[in-house]
């Protein structure tokens, strides 16, 4: 069995526990946060997920027999997937639901407004969704959500920007 170069984190978390762990999460917090919010969580499923991740992973490590035999990345985003998996099975949640998105509203808005930006969210396509979410809800910068999205330009990000606005604005409409 080969052991991965990653192995060097495992030695940084058993003798500085607590900074460790605050790399861990700057690290690889983003790519297991964008996999739940792709996947019908929204921020504070990926906080939980991440958080439980943590734990398991601590408990992993701590066992005598333990070595990392693929990137630290890989097997946290393997126990974060399956941890989110199980809670999705569990919850039996399959399908965006308004109820779910962890939207801070300003306080000038009413409860009517909040329910029809929901009922529009809902109506537009998920690519779309994923989209409005990450900029509006969770001010994810243009540039970050380029780069998650895969998109090659600010051009052709404006312009997703730009067809998802439209959506809203059609059903803002209906």
């Amino acid at each position: 069995m080969t052991l991965h170069p990653d192995n060097i984190w495992i030695d940084r978390v058993k003798n500085d526990e607590r900074a460790s762990l605050a790399q861990l999460y700057s690290e690889y917090y983003p790519c297991i946060a964008q996999h739940i919010l792709r996947n019908n969580g929204n921020v504070a499923d990926a906080e939980d997920i991440f958080q439980e991740t943590l734990i398991i992973f601590l408990q992993k490590i701590r066992q005598p027999n333990f070595a990392l035999t693929a990137s630290l990345q890989t097997f946290l985003f393997a126990i974060a997937r399956n941890l989110w998996l199980k809670q999705l099975r569990d919850n039996k949640t399959t399908q965006f639901d308004p109820a779910n998105v962890n939207v801070d509203i300003p306080y000038e808005a009413n409860e009517e407004q909040t329910f029809n930006v929901l009922r529009w969210m809902k109506q537009i396509t998920v690519k779309c969704q994923q989209i409005l979410q990450a900029l509006f809800f969770m001010n994810t910068p243009m540039e970050q959500l380029m780069q998650k999205m895969g998109w090659k330009n600010k051009h052709t990000a404006a312009n997703q920007k730009y067809k998802c606005l439209q959506q809203m604005q059609k059903q803002r409409q209906a």
